[in-house]
């Protein structure tokens, strides 16, 4: 493994562990677990088990469901932030702590990720199938979280336990919530199969 692919690994690896240091409140003298229901956070841990496997291991022993599944989370995490939530989430302050973490999670280790895809992994072995591994964990947060919230146990600052509105059972009914379920899942399908895509057209 060259420098440059090893660099960009330790880049992904030390910012991941950061951001997710800095959600969690270690940097504040406290534990916050509850960022663990969040998809966001549970996106770039993937995205630093697949760093640090790459590291170990070497790319060509690292498992490309592994590598695909953290590519995606945090492609969609930084997606969703960009598109739609960054006017209406966040409200940080610039250049403090939580600024800094917010920045990591939605921007900059997903901007890595997809270095980290164009620049060092060979192009062209995708397959169709790939992308149903791909959102296996996705679906399994989301079935993680429905039963989480079962508990009853409000997250911080809400009235409600369901880290995101549309998996909000107690404000929208178990009908509209399959229907967001369904349609998040789709979208992450197509968003997985134009990965596929490209991946095949940057090897011809």
């Amino acid at each position: 493994m060259g420098r440059a692919s090893r660099a960009c690994l330790w880049l992904i690896l030390s910012g991941a562990l950061l951001d997710c240091s800095i959600k969690l409140g270690l940097w504040a003298g406290a534990v916050h677990w509850y960022q663990l229901r969040y998809f966001t956070t549970l996106s770039n841990l993937l995205a630093a088990i697949y760093s640090l496997w790459a590291l170990l291991r070497g790319r060509d022993r690292t498992p490309p469901l592994l590598h695909g599944a953290a590519l995606m989370a945090v492609l969609v995490t930084g997606l969703i932030y960009h598109l739609l939530l960054r006017g209406t989430f966040g409200g940080f302050t610039p250049f403090t702590l939580g600024w800094l973490g917010d920045q990591m999670v939605h921007t900059a280790v997903p901007v890595l990720m997809e270095l980290d895809w164009l620049l060092f992994i060979p192009k062209g072995r995708s397959t169709l199938w790939y992308p149903l591994g791909w959102a296996v964990f996705p679906a399994a947060y989301s079935a993680g979280t429905v039963l989480i919230a079962r508990t009853g146990r409000c997250l911080p600052n809400s009235n409600t336990p369901y880290p995101y509105p549309f998996l909000d059972v107690w404000a929208l009914g178990w009908g509209h919530v399959l229907r967001n379920a369904a349609l998040v899942g789709l979208a992450y399908l197509g968003l997985g199969w134009g990965l596929v895509w490209l991946d095949r057209r940057l090897a011809e």
